[in-house]
């Protein structure tokens, strides 16, 4: 699964958890408006069963937080490690450069702020 597959499994999952406020809110309109009042006991189990359905949920929902954690940091490493190479490269690069057919730096060679080349 992708870092955005995971991204937007952790969204959907989020804006699921929000249902607790529906849910409750369909337990509120039967005990004040619905035909049957449901009993104490009756009550007692569907805020149980809401209880048990979110801690579910949540669960789910900070499982997927740490799958988009982790992939969040394995994206860092990858590109901690691609920057790595490059700097590596370019360093290599910018030493061959600096090299004179002798073997020897041309900053080496620089006095008073003149190199042996009569530069600047």
């Amino acid at each position: 699964m992708t870092y955005m597959d995971n991204i937007f499994d952790l969204e959907q999952k989020i804006m699921d958890c929000w249902g607790i406020v529906d849910d409750i809110e369909t337990l509120y309109a039967q005990l004040l408006d619905g035909e049957t009042k449901p009993t104490t006991d009756e009550i007692a189990n569907v805020l149980l069963g809401i209880k048990q359905l979110y801690q579910y949920k949540f669960s789910q929902t900070f499982d997927k937080f740490e799958d988009v954690c982790k992939d969040m940091q394995n994206m860092r490493n990858q590109q901690r490690e691609s920057l790595d190479s490059l700097y590596k490269q370019n360093e290599k690069e910018r030493e061959q450069e600096l090299k004179d057919p002798t073997g020897f730096y041309k900053d080496s060679y620089r006095w008073g702020g003149a190199t042996m080349d009569g530069e600047q």
